[in-house]
């Protein structure tokens, strides 16, 4: 089994040089976490070469990229412009996970909506299924395994929360998640499997996602 861990675990501003402590401790593995700008900025063209480089120099491997989730971002926005926006930053992000050599792109871009009534929850997720199946249509077209966080945020502290994710497939809208957190991947293991429309995903719990199988 390798390890490897979120960027996210590094703080702010951290990349690409805290890469490098990843490689001094034995971590193979890197997840780049973009949620805030501050960790990583997808529009720097600058600092993406400079992770690239990173990356290569201390052989790091880039198993997958998360999204960026922060305000207004909102693939289930009842505002047209806002997921318009939404899904321009996202195919930014899908396009530096291709250039930067990852595997996975985990797609966070809903926001929490607790005050809606039933038929207004109804209504984003509709318009939060549109937005994926047009992005996971683009992800898969360019070799980018599309992966969907669903995290019940407000609910629970950041040290407590469960993130769900599940693995692509045409059928992904049918799926079961299984439970996982966002600061560490292993790769090795052979977690249970699930065939999703001819497709199989894999998760595993413990602060791990397992390799597709």
């Amino acid at each position: 089994m390798e390890l490897g861990l979120s960027t996210s675990v590094l703080g702010l501003r951290a990349v690409p040089d805290g890469l490098a402590a990843f490689a001094a401790h034995g971590v193979p593995w890197v997840e780049i976490h973009g949620y805030e700008r501050e960790e990583f900025d997808f529009s720097d063209r600058a600092l993406v070469a400079a992770t690239k480089r990173t990356l290569a120099r201390h052989g790091l491997r880039l198993w997958a990229v998360h999204s960026p989730a922060y305000a207004p971002l909102d693939l289930a926005s009842s505002d047209a412009d806002v997921r318009g926006r939404t899904c321009a930053a996202m195919r930014e992000a899908m396009g530096v996970s291709v250039e930067l050599g990852a595997r996975v792109f985990v797609c966070d871009g809903a926001r929490p909506h607790a005050d809606d009534t039933p038929a207004q929850a109804d209504a984003r997720r509709r318009f939060y299924a549109d937005s994926l199946r047009t992005l996971f249509d683009e992800g898969s077209a360019s070799g980018l395994r599309f992966v969907i966080e669903n995290t019940p945020r407000g609910a629970a502290s950041p040290a407590k929360r469960r993130r769900w994710r599940v693995g692509s497939g045409p059928a992904w809208s049918r799926s079961t998640p299984t439970t996982t957190t966002a600061n560490g991947i292993a790769t090795g293991s052979r977690p249970p499997a699930e065939s999703l429309g001819g497709r199989s995903w894999t998760a595993c719990a413990a602060s791990a996602t397992a390799a597709p199988s």
